[in-house]
């Protein structure tokens, strides 16, 4: 019996006795015993005119980072290796390349 505590250890590695962790001895659960829980469900069909708007626009400056002049903003971005590319009509915060 070398490894093995018991009888019971060998089956075990051996596929037999009780299954572990939900399956069976058929393989896993088949889904048959609950069927399609969600088939009668229909898909909402959204009236966009009647929502309200909405605009993600969550970004709020920390004051100190306001207070930066441009040559330290130049200083960290360069220590950080941080690449800022900004085109016409976009944030400042639209696109940041960090390595």
């Amino acid at each position: 019996m070398s490894g093995y505590s018991s009888d019971r250890d060998r089956g075990r590695d051996r596929g037999f006795g009780a299954p572990r962790f939900g399956g069976s001895r058929a393989g896993p659960l088949s889904g048959k015993k609950f069927g399609n829980p969600g088939e009668k469900l229909v898909k909402k069909k959204w009236n966009l005119d009647e929502l309200p708007k909405f605009e993600k626009n969550f970004y709020q400056e920390h004051p100190d980072l306001a207070r930066r002049t441009a040559q330290e903003v130049e200083t960290y971005r360069r220590s950080k290796e941080i690449t800022v590319r900004v085109w016409e009509n976009q944030s400042k915060t639209d696109h940041l390349s960090c390595p």
